[in-house]
């Protein structure tokens, strides 16, 4: 059997701002999935890589005052994980056959956690309460306003609307995106689920496994797939 050690150690990270690093830190988050929430997901059914080491210390996160850089520089993660056999494979893109087994995958995901009100209710307390790398305060206001001057064709296309037309959509878009653990339709979501988060098989298997639970919590499935 192989094993993967993925090591998160802030000290070794390049230079950053302090909601950069704090947002790279929040492998915290896949600490907590492996440790908490991966077996039971397994015996649903979720084909999932075992974690049998899970080292984390990121008390740093909930820190704030002064020298809150050099304190989140404190923030570390060991993750032992088993390695898919070789009867797996990455790639990118993806043709249609491997797109729909991947869909697939993520539909087990989904189901396994649809509407479970209990396994929500913790995953909404100690994963992140909204699943998503792609949400509006994950990735910065900032973001969003340099997105105006590449999208000119799009706001040209809507010039009759306000010109603050496009960020007040994204923020009533990433509010109904938001669900609560008692919501109708509420799952636990991956969060990231692109091709090189999944591996698919190359052999006799049709089963594909997804890695990489950084931003994975409460949400609606489709956003997983949107």
């Amino acid at each position: 059997v192989f094993l993967y050690l993925k090591k998160v150690i802030a000290r070794d990270m390049p230079g950053k701002n302090v909601h950069a690093l704090r947002r790279d830190l929040l492998s915290k988050n896949e600490a907590r999935f492996y440790q908490e929430f991966s077996g039971e997901l397994r015996a649903r059914g979720v084909p999932l890589l075992q974690a049998p080491l899970v080292q984390e210390h990121f008390s740093c996160l909930d820190k704030e005052g002064e020298n809150l850089e050099e304190q989140l520089r404190e923030g570390a993660m060991l993750l032992l994980l088993e390695c898919a056999d070789e009867g797996f494979m990455q790639t990118s893109p993806l043709s249609f056959d491997q797109a729909t087994i991947s869909l697939s995958l993520l539909a087990e995901f989904h189901a396994a956690a649809w509407e479970d009100r209990d396994l929500l209710r913790r995953a909404y307390h100690r994963l992140h309460p909204t699943g998503s790398y792609w949400m509006l305060d994950r990735r910065g206001r900032s973001e969003l306003q340099n997105l105006k001057p590449v999208w000119q064709k799009y706001l040209e296309a809507f010039h009759s609307q306000s010109p603050d037309f496009m960020e007040s959509v994204a923020v009533w878009v990433a509010e109904q995106l938001q669900p609560s653990p008692e919501d109708d339709f509420a799952t636990l979501m991956h969060g990231d689920p692109k091709a090189m988060n999944m591996f698919l098989p190359s052999g006799a298997s049709t089963k594909a496994l997804i890695i990489d639970f950084q931003w994975t919590g409460v949400g609606y499935g489709m956003a997983d797939v949107a």
